[in-house]
């Protein structure tokens, strides 16, 4: 009898506390799940900024990225569209990226005049292209990466041409193919008068120069 109550007693002291931990956790549990605090809140997506060109089923997501890879926000993307018979309907769209380097076009024309559209792409020094044609892929996503901007050859020549109010002294041989009035071709050509009409000031007077000076001579 003496070893069985022993035994009620030691296995009292071991189990209840064993419970008694068990249900505190258990509510403590059920508390920190209620807490709002607790609760992992889902991050929304920011809007994609969209422009409706209402001509067509298609769609076109761009994803803009800057040459460090991250994503470009207020990049300005514009397409030009022309379509209908012999192009003569015509779109010019234009919108721009947010903070996720996202834009998106739709209301595209299946059929388009001269495919692919060119979406171009630029932000202050920064440009890019993407091509695309509805008539082969109607909802689509691209990317586009900006690099930065090239002065192209016509930009050098419009650099280097003089600034307005500016004058220029053109040469006898630039404007009129006449060379200096003491060689045989320049006599030959002044003598002549074959000369173009466009020829300068300069060039004309240094003819009659030599015209007279070989007339007083004569």
């Amino acid at each position: 009898m003496n070893r069985v109550l022993i035994f009620i007693s030691v296995l009292t002291a071991v189990v209840l506390p064993v419970f008694i931990f068990a249900a505190f956790s258990g509510g403590a549990q059920s508390q920190t799940d209620d807490h709002p605090s607790s609760r992992a809140t889902p991050v929304a997506e920011e809007k994609v900024p969209t422009m409706d060109g209402a001509a067509g089923p298609c769609s076109l997501e761009l994803t803009i990225t800057s040459p460090d890879g991250k994503r470009a926000y207020g990049v300005t993307v514009r397409v030009h569209i022309a379509y209908g018979f012999a192009g003569t309907r015509r779109l010019d769209l234009e919108a721009g990226t947010n903070s996720d380097g996202k834009v998106k076009f739709t209301g595209i024309p299946a059929r388009v005049h001269r495919p692919p559209l060119e979406f171009s792409a630029s932000k202050d020094e920064l440009s890019g292209v993407a091509t695309y044609d509805p008539s082969a892929e109607c909802q689509a996503k691209h990317d586009i990466t900006l690099t930065k901007v090239k002065p192209s050859q016509a930009d050098k020549s419009r650099l280097s041409q003089p600034r307005s109010g500016e004058r220029t002294q053109p040469t006898a041989q630039a404007v009129g193919g006449i060379g200096d009035e003491s060689s045989p071709e320049g006599r030959k050509k002044c003598g002549g008068g074959r000369y173009s009409e466009l020829a300068s000031i300069l060039a004309v007077s240094r003819c009659r120069t030599w015209l007279y000076q070989k007339f007083e001579i004569g």
